[in-house]
């Protein structure tokens, strides 16, 4: 896998803490500033589910945003409501309602000196999210997913039911629709990649297809949870090849 790595690569000091209002409660983020000349793009980093936070696995998310900063990216990741520093309590994790008052009052905290470019950058419950909460934004320009769930109800497996959700497949058509680069990845052991393998040349056939917007990568072992050091390197490696080859 070739690896677009930063000439430069923001540090601690490139960083700043913000509070963003959603809803009746305010989340803890922190953005990394550009390094280097601006390229007008933000990217939003989305955690996990299960309490996950801004960090990620590892301080995953510390190392993916400063080497995005790198090459000119503004980047915001932050705790969703009731978790780490934000205020407020969560409860179970609905991927049916994945916190679209986080992610919108995150996207509306980005804008700073000026409205740039949208890349989402979700993991697992996060990949829902940014599906649900901004598919048919205007702004958006690019989403990277990381073992999204297919179905839109309790843990997301659809199983030999192979019942793909109504939600995700709206959003996805959306996204296909509207001609918006997103890259779905998976590890070949995921629960969530055998029941994509599935219905991939059925049910998703049309919105997979050669002249789609909409590409899947396969990765080595089990990515979903982010497990391992391995994975993690892996999965922040094909998202920074990704968006650079957008940009």
């Amino acid at each position: 896998m070739r690896f677009m790595a930063a000439k430069t690569r923001a540090q601690a000091d490139d960083e700043h803490f913000v509070y963003i209002p959603a809803g009746a409660d305010h989340l803890f983020g922190v953005l990394t500033e550009p390094v280097g000349k601006p390229s007008g793009l933000d990217v939003l980093l989305l955690s996990g589910g299960m309490y996950t936070l801004s960090t990620n696995r590892n301080r995953m998310f510390v190392d993916l945003a400063r080497d995005l900063a790198g090459h000119g990216h503004r980047v915001l990741r932050f705790d969703y409501h009731g978790v780490g520093e934000s205020t407020g309590v969560i409860g179970p994790y609905a991927l049916s309602d994945p916190n679209p008052a986080d992610v919108a009052g995150a996207v509306e905290c980005l804008p700073g000196e000026g409205r740039n470019d949208l890349v989402l950058v979700g993991c697992c419950y996060g990949g829902g999210a940014a599906m649900h909460t901004l598919a048919d934004d205007p702004r958006v320009r690019s989403m990277v997913l990381m073992a999204p769930p297919l179905g839109d109800e309790g843990r997301g497996n659809i199983g030999d039911s192979c019942e793909i959700g109504a939600l995700f497949l709206k959003h996805a058509e959306t996204l296909r629709a509207r001609n918006i680069p997103t890259l779905f990845v998976y590890g070949a052991e995921d629960s969530y990649y055998h029941d994509f393998d599935r219905v991939r040349h059925t049910r998703l056939e049309a919105l997979f297809s050669d002249d789609s917007s909409l590409a899947v990568q396969v990765l080595p072992g089990e990515l979903h949870g982010l497990s391992w050091v391995r994975s993690q390197e892996l999965f922040a490696r094909t998202t920074l090849d990704w968006i650079s080859q957008l940009h």
